[in-house]
């Protein structure tokens, strides 16, 4: 027996709304998938302290510490608080009495916090290092630096050891000098120069890609009133200063936040030469040797802030409104897939990394036909076509990070950073 379904204008009707809801249900589900990807913004609880700017930062695991900077009333202060994701923001212990300070930098290695430099009552440029350590809630004065206190200089670790670069000793009196601080020796050492000249309040931002090998240098102001847009980066290996990796986006700017983010240096938010307070957001991408934007803060732009990370999270907190009044709003952004990092499933491996004799391939479902490996600055070092057994003879590189650019029989091409060592 054989039935026949006839199309009357009610079933006309059921199936066109059906198909509604089909297309419906469907755009929502890419909604959802793409929500689940997109990096977005939200606000949390106001930082717990009084409303202040140009403080210093940094995060110890699952945890983020805030303190110090200028608050209303153009007082210096020395309190920090610590937020986490699970239990907001808490008090924890203040610096000691009298050290008061803005303009101080902060990092993490290690499992403990530093705080450095700084100015603070009577216009006193600082030498002291300080530690914190979580488990005590103490707070430790280290070995102090043995040259001119200064203020706004840009700091990071790497390798379990401390950089401080560039400041200010006076008003008018601007240093491009880097140290390091190596605190299992509690000793100092003057390394090479920055680079990009004499420039208080810069930051700096660890690109973690393929471990804490790099930290980007930036933003700030010259000694001659300019906003300085040059970037370098500091190589744990070689140990010392690239050459010129190009300039920020837009320009210079100054007042700016710069960290680490999923990886990779971030540039946060400043004040651009024209005096315009800024709300955007870049991530380095080291496919295309570029900043790439990001979603911009959905809220008024700002400068002055502390920023530091918490896994895939950013958190900004206090700095200055576009009418210079100092505020307490603290804002975190999440994961992205938001990059141009287009790897596919057929993305050849490039293994070990980092190295030193000889690099190898898989070759994938295409095959290799060419591997040019090229500086930070740009310019190609070396090119071979990988042998039958997969492999690169490159014991005769210089040590230090390169971009290795893979392509494919098809055309297609790949970029990935690696370290000889």
């Amino acid at each position: 027996m054989r039935f026949v379904f006839m199309l009357t204008p009610h079933n006309q009707n059921l199936k066109a709304h059906q198909q509604r809801v089909v297309l419906l249900l469907f755009i929502t589900v890419v909604m959802l998938t793409q929500s689940l990807h997109a990096q977005s913004w939200t606000q949390t609880d106001d930082f717990p302290g009084t409303a202040r700017d140009d403080g210093a930062a940094f995060g110890i695991g699952q945890v983020a510490y805030f303190g110090t900077g200028l608050e209303v009333g153009w007082q210096p202060t020395r309190d920090f608080y610590a937020y986490s994701l699970a239990q907001g923001w808490q008090s924890v212990a203040s610096l000691p009495e009298g050290m008061e300070r803005q303009y101080a930098c902060g990092c993490a290695a290690e499992g403990f916090g530093y705080v450095f430099g700084g100015v603070g009552l009577n216009n006193t440029y600082f030498t002291d290092l300080w530690r914190y350590t979580p488990d005590a809630d103490t707070w430790e004065a280290m070995e102090p630096l043995p040259g001119p206190g200064r203020s706004g200089m840009a700091c990071f670790a790497m390798g379990g050891k401390l950089y401080f670069v560039g400041g200010r000793f006076s008003a008018n009196e601007f240093t491009a000098e880097t140290w390091r601080y190596d605190p299992a020796l509690a000793q100092w050492e003057q390394v090479g120069d920055y680079p990009g000249g004499s420039v208080w309040r810069m930051q700096a931002g660890l690109d973690g890609t393929a471990g804490d090998q790099a930290a980007f240098v930036s933003t700030g102001l010259r000694e001659d009133g300019s906003f300085h847009d040059d970037v370098y980066a500091y190589l744990e290996a070689p140990d010392g200063w690239s050459n010129s990796l190009g300039n920020l986006p837009g320009g210079g700017r100054m007042y700016a936040s710069m960290g680490r983010w999923l990886g990779s240096a971030v540039l946060f938010a400043g004040e651009d030469a024209e005096g315009n307070l800024l709300n955007d957001l870049w991530r380095w991408n080291w496919s295309g040797l570029q900043w790439e934007a990001q979603n911009p803060l959905p809220d008024f732009p700002r400068r002055g802030g502390m920023m530091t990370h918490l896994g895939n999270q950013l958190i900004y907190t206090c700095g200055l409104n576009p009418d210079l009044e100092r505020i307490r709003d603290t804002w975190s952004t999440d994961i992205s897939v938001n990059t141009t990092d287009d790897a596919g499933s057929n993305k050849p491996l490039l293994y070990p990394n980092p190295g030193s004799d000889v690099l190898y391939f898989n070759h994938g479902p295409e095959g290799l036909v060419s591997a040019r490996f090229f500086s930070l600055d740009g310019k190609l070092c070396h090119a071979q076509s990988p042998s039958v057994t997969g492999s690169i003879a490159v014991g005769h590189l210089p040590k230090g990070m390169y971009i290795v650019e893979l392509r494919n029989a098809r055309g297609e091409t790949w970029r990935e950073k690696w370290v000889k060592q």
